[in-house]
C-alpha cells in the first residue's frame, strides 16, 4: 500500500514538476512547496546518518543547519574521508542522469559553505 501511494505521489509530481506548474500558479506553488519537502527529507537523512558517525569519530565534524547528504559527502571527501569519495560519485552519477547537473555535491556544499556568497 505504501509503494503505491509513493508511486502514486511520485507522478503526480512529475505531472506538476514538468507540466501543469506552467500552466497554473497554485502548480507552481505546489510544486515550490513539494521541493522543500524533498530538502526536508535530504537534511534529515543527512542528521541522521552524519551525526552517529561524528560522534563514533567516523566523520570529521558535526551537521549543520542546511547540510543535505550531498553537501556532507563533498565536505567528507575534502577532508580526507575515504568512504565519501564513493558516495560523492554514486549521488553526482544519480542526479547528472535525473537531472542532467554535474558537479551536484560541490554545489550543494558551496551553496551552504557560505550560504551569503551563493544568495548574492
Amino acid at each position: 500500500m505504501i509503494v503505491l501511494w509513493l508511486a502514486l505521489y511520485a507522478a503526480a509530481s512529475m505531472a506538476n514538476a514538468f507540466w501543469l506548474r506552467q500552466r497554473f500558479a497554485i502548480c507552481q506553488r505546489m510544486n515550490d512547496v513539494n521541493w522543500r519537502i524533498l530538502t526536508l527529507i535530504d537534511e534529515v537523512g543527512a542528521f541522521a546518518i552524519f551525526t552517529p558517525l561524528y560522534v563514533l569519530g567516523l566523520f570529521p565534524r558535526m551537521p549543520m543547519v542546511g547540510d543535505t547528504i550531498s553537501s556532507l559527502a563533498w565536505a567528507g571527501e575534502l577532508a580526507g574521508v575515504r568512504w565519501c569519495a564513493p558516495l560523492r560519485i554514486a549521488i553526482d552519477a544519480l542526479f547528472r542522469l535525473l537531472t542532467s547537473q554535474r558537479h551536484h555535491c560541490h554545489d550543494a556544499w558551496a551553496k551552504w559553505a557560505d550560504p551569503m556568497a551563493a544568495s548574492a
